[in-house]
């Protein structure tokens, strides 16, 4: 123990606790970082129904957070869909359901493969091009 000039007692922290305290601080707040990284949406479609069903404005981006709070997602009503880039972020979700188009079957079905394969429920309908 030390005293200080005003005569109080200074109790010393070794380096190691403080460098211990430095690590816990930094673990915390690596998940709150990522929570708001920016996720990328291309598909105007599939960007529009997600700020629907986060009840979120349009001109605010997606963040990791924001997505992993999406657990069901029906865009049955959205057939203009073409990618599905972004959903990966959605990592609490368990069904999505989808009508598309079956000119835009094709190319998402890699896509839906690999949401198929992280468990989630994927329900597909192939609606008619023409009308």
């Amino acid at each position: 123990m030390s005293t200080t000039a005003t005569g109080r007692q200074r109790f010393p922290v070794p380096r190691v606790t403080l460098l211990l305290i430095l690590i816990a601080a930094i673990a915390f707040m690596v998940p709150l970082w990522q929570q708001q990284a920016t996720i990328a949406i291309p598909d105007p479609v599939l960007r529009a129904a997600l700020h629907e069903v986060l009840r979120q404005p349009v001109d605010r981006p997606f963040r990791k957070g924001d997505l992993a709070r999406v657990t069901y997602l029906d865009l049955t009503h959205k057939t203009q869909i073409r990618d599905l880039t972004g959903l990966e972020a959605a990592v609490s979700l368990e069904v999505l359901k989808l009508r598309v188009t079956g000119a835009a079957a094709a190319p998402l079905e890699s896509q839906l493969a690999g949401l198929r394969a992280r468990g989630i429920r994927v329900e597909v309908e192939v609606v008619s091009d023409t009308p």
